[in-house]
């Protein structure tokens, strides 16, 4: 390489170095405090539904907290106002009750001091798909044994 490259690249590394450092030391850090809906396991006894809300929300001091979970499905809205929580991860059980068909589902909480968080969304009654292929593969196993056995051929 010639000292003309060389010198240009030691220019080009030196510009980008000071634009790295710059863009650290002038950046304030950001600690968004807003709850993330981590998990909802949704669960049937006895012909009710519930929903298991898992909400994760770093609060600063007890007057900054979630004071709220929204729960909609259908036509239903329910905001189910909560108590302050003493870790930065809980869960909450919301009774849904009877439910026809398999109703979307969203679940969101709400922060006292950085409002909503993202929402959660989901059938209830959920059926997991490991579930669902397992059914699937059991039916696809019983209509093959049945084929073989009663020596049918599917139509062309």
């Amino acid at each position: 390489m010639s000292k003309k490259v060389v010198d240009r690249l030691k220019l080009v590394f030196a510009v980008v170095c000071v634009l790295v450092v710059l863009s650290v030391c002038l950046t304030n850090p950001v600690f968004a405090n807003i709850p993330t809906v981590q998990n909802v396991i949704v669960y049937n006894v006895g012909g009710t539904t519930y929903l298991n809300v898992t909400v994760f929300h770093d609060t600063e001091n007890p007057s900054h907290h979630v004071d709220m979970i929204e729960v909609s499905y259908g036509s239903n809205t329910t905001d189910m106002t909560i108590g302050v929580q003493l870790s930065t991860t809980f869960t909450i059980t919301y009774v849904v009750g009877p439910v026809a068909d398999s109703p979307t589902a969203t679940v969101r909480a709400h922060c006292n001091v950085h409002g909503w968080s993202s929402e959660w969304t989901g059938q209830i009654p959920e059926f997991p798909s490991s579930m669902m292929l397992m059914a699937f593969l059991l039916l696809i196993s019983l209509i093959t044994i049945v084929f073989r056995k009663a020596k049918l051929t599917l139509p062309k």
